[in-house]
């Protein structure tokens, strides 16, 4: 074979392989957790979200600030960790309501007498929360320079169920 005619058919193989598949198409799963592509040291995550809601959370898409529980006599600890959930903006809320360090058994916020002072809530997409006995959530530290710990919960949108897992951090005071 000549080689004007094997730079021919290879041109035409080359062609023919690249133009044979399509080019990769964005698609926005409706149960993915995302969030911004970077963050400081100081405000990753590290939870990952299995069963309806899907993914692995680094860095939220606002700074993570430490805020104060409900509890005000017990140095409790909340954290807001913005984010999204397919094209939906979330908001997931992580409220120690006991004093800390420790670990507590999360259960269901609210203001009923029942109410769990320690649990989480995802809004943004339904009302997500930790139903009574969702597992267990710790602070590990909490001072003025923010809080840190970890979570193994459950959150529940009846008929849904998702596990998160992993640590948390939030930066600033939440205390005096």
């Amino acid at each position: 074979m000549s080689r004007p005619g094997l730079i021919a058919i290879l041109t035409l193989l080359l062609t023919a392989g690249c133009g044979s598949s399509a080019a990769p198409t964005a698609s926005t799963n409706a149960n993915a957790i995302t969030g911004a592509a970077s963050c400081p040291t100081a405000q990753q995550q590290d939870l990952t979200f299995t069963g309806d809601l899907t993914g692995h959370l680094q860095c939220a898409t606002s700074t993570p600030a430490c805020g104060q529980a409900r509890n005000l006599l017990a140095n409790g600890v909340s954290v807001d960790l913005d984010f999204r959930l397919g094209a939906k903006a979330i908001q997931f809320l992580i409220a120690f309501g006991h004093g800390d360090p420790g670990s507590y058994p999360a259960g269901t916020l609210g203001d009923e007498s029942s109410s769990s002072l320690d649990g989480a809530t995802l809004d943004g997409d339904g009302h997500w929360q930790t139903p009574v006995q969702a597992g267990t959530m710790t602070v590990a530290k909490h001072d003025k320079q923010g809080a840190s710990g970890s979570i193994d919960i459950t959150l529940k949108l009846a008929p849904k169920s998702a596990h998160v897992s992993g640590t948390w951090q939030c930066i600033g005071a939440a205390t005096d």
